[in-house]
């Protein structure tokens, strides 16, 4: 099982955030965490992802909130996209180079935790951006976020009939992908 816990941290819109937490407050929460699970609790079988949100200033920084190549698994970026296809492909790419030599460094597997576009309005977000961000980087996988139940206009995968419906589908083609 895939576990990504305290995620976004190098934000500050949960309490665990950058400016609500120290580093080492972090850190030890983290650690705290995975000493609970897989050792008080006996828990086998998790796979720890790390995932900081993309930030345009000091995306690094991140880093100081790196538990240890013990407790993580996987590292990931959380960054979304925006109606600036350009910038979000910008983003994608500066985070991804970071956290891809991070990942080499320290031998973890790269992902993107969390990205989409709410209500996909562009029919060819798939093919014609998404794909274009993650080119090149050695992606493990790709997670968007929820599909709301009670917000029509808030979801972050296509359903049967959805204007990117069939992009998405051209995208898993064309990008050799597999849907789980």
């Amino acid at each position: 099982m895939l576990f990504r816990p305290w995620h976004e941290h190098s934000g500050s819109w949960f309490w665990w955030g950058r400016a609500l937490c120290t580093d080492e407050e972090y850190n030890a929460l983290w650690r705290m965490t995975w000493e609970h699970l897989t050792g008080k609790r006996g828990i086998e079988g998790l796979v720890w992802a790390i995932s900081p949100n993309y930030m345009d200033r000091d995306f690094e920084q991140w880093e100081t909130r790196y538990p240890g190549d013990a407790y993580v698994d996987v590292v990931g970026l959380d960054c979304y996209a925006s109606p600036d296809r350009e910038g979000y492909i910008r983003q994608m790419h500066a985070g991804l180079g970071s956290l891809q030599r991070f990942c080499e460094t320290h031998g973890k597997i790269l992902a993107v935790t969390e990205t989409g576009l709410e209500g996909l309005p562009d029919p060819r977000w798939w093919t014609g951006t998404l794909s274009e961000a993650i080119a090149g980087f050695p992606v493990s996988y790709v997670l968007t976020w929820r599909n709301a139940s009670d917000r029509p206009t808030h979801f972050y995968a296509p359903y049967p009939g959805q204007a990117s419906a069939e992009d998405f589908a051209a995208w898993i083609r064309q990008d050799k992908i597999t849907v789980l």
